[in-house]
């Protein structure tokens, strides 16, 4: 693998990320999902382990004070390929998106959960993709006009519809200047039941 590309690194990333949610048992996300510290770590305790594996990375939690990287191990330490970021808090994960901004490496992902679907009916506010996605797009224009970069910003969003019984996890992928790669592919849906 080419880690100087960040398309290649994210297409094989994508890979694994549906692979490990797909081998995620319905019962195991029904737990998680009661409560943020719980799905945060599932996230870094292990969804993102397991996709390290699959990638042959090394992980290291909170480095940086970030959530988590995955890289290589050097003869110097860790060399961080992949950033990663979990917000259970959508709207104030504009921190995490100008945290991942400033660091250097080819692939930076945002993981976190929110009302997604635009569909009409999915939800009374009509989902908050559009609003959320325009802001985080704005501070990576800003970013990349004096930080010029070739990464790649994954967004990863878990939605819980209790109305439709599902779990979906949606990916959206943005170059360094906010503009669109992938946009909103399902990565994954399960019907997994009505939350308690």
């Amino acid at each position: 693998m080419n880690f100087n590309d960040a398309h290649e690194l994210w297409s094989i990333f994508r890979v694994s990320v549906c692979n490990q949610l797909e081998h995620t048992s319905t019962e195991r996300f029904r737990n998680v999902w009661h409560n943020d510290r719980a799905r945060t770590a599932f996230y870094t305790g292990d969804l993102f382990p397991r996709i390290a594996s699959d990638l042959k990375f090394e992980t290291f939690c909170e480095l940086f004070r970030v959530d988590m990287a995955m890289g290589l191990l050097s003869p110097a330490g860790l060399i961080p390929l992949v950033w990663v970021e979990s917000e259970n808090n959508s709207n104030s994960a504009s921190q995490e998106v100008k945290k991942l901004a400033c660091l250097s490496g080819p692939l930076k992902v945002l993981i976190t959960c929110d009302e997604w679907d635009e569909t009409p009916g999915a939800w009374r506010h009509g989902g908050r993709k559009t609003r959320l996605l325009q802001s985080w797009t704005t501070i990576l224009q800003s970013h990349s006009q004096l930080l010029p970069t070739q990464s790649l910003f994954a967004i990863l969003v878990g939605e819980w519809n209790n109305s439709r019984s599902t779990l979906r996890f949606y990916g959206t992928t943005l170059d360094a200047t906010g503009k669109r790669i992938e946009d909103d592919s399902i990565l994954m849906e399960r019907d997994i039941g009505a939350r308690n």
